[in-house]
């Protein structure tokens, strides 16, 4: 079955191919969201408090699928940050796609917060100049150095919204986070970038 769908959706180079994919995308994520939200409508929570930990158990689904997704594929075939292979180029598509339906239900939800427009907004738009661009392989592996940070903050919200701000599983998971985050958008990122711009000739119009 996997095979079949490689097939059909090529190499993800035409636009028709693209679409599918997308289309494939957003219905997969929006039976993940629906499902939650209808699961955690039957909890005793108030309604905000069970959508957003609602959001936030889909958000780690996401993150644990990125962060076993990404380094199998260096696994197998290891770093290669030039072009667009397929696998990468499916990942950038389906967290573009991601990151579009957890907006629809952030929105719908009444959740959608100035931090979350800007988040999803140069997310969405990143991952889709990674795509159209043509280096779908150095974005996936942003994309997963991004994530690391993404499951302690979906779990500090968790414990945020049950009103456990003050027991210490949540100083550590804030800790970790923070830590986590810096290292991401400072060290990890820029020795990133070295290698794309400086070891493996990245350019986008190559």
């Amino acid at each position: 079955m996997i095979n079949q769908a490689i097939e059909l959706l090529g190499q993800l180079k035409t636009v028709n191919e693209i679409v599918i994919c997308s289309a494939m995308v957003m219905a997969f994520w929006t039976v993940v969201f629906g499902f939650l939200m209808v699961i955690m409508k039957t909890s005793n929570l108030p309604k905000k408090t069970a959508s957003s930990i609602g959001m936030s158990i889909g958000g780690i689904i996401h993150d644990m699928w990125i962060l076993i997704a990404v380094p199998y594929n260096l696994y197998k075939n290891g770093i290669n940050m030039g072009g667009s292979d397929f696998f990468p180029t499916f990942i950038e598509i389906e967290t573009a796609n991601y990151f579009f339906i957890h907006g629809v239900f952030l929105i719908m939800t009444k959740l959608f917060t100035k931090e979350h427009q800007t988040h999803h907004f140069f997310t969405i738009t990143a991952t889709w100049a990674a795509v159209l661009l043509g280096f779908s392989n150095c974005g996936a592996i942003v994309n997963l150095n991004s994530h690391f940070s993404h499951i302690p903050l979906h779990v500090r919200g968790i414990l945020k919204d049950l009103n456990l701000k003050f027991i210490g599983a949540y100083e550590v998971v804030e800790t970790l986070y923070f830590i986590l985050y810096i290292f991401e958008r400072s060290i990890s990122l820029t020795y990133i970038m070295k290698l794309a711009i400086f070891d493996y000739s990245v350019s986008a119009w190559a």
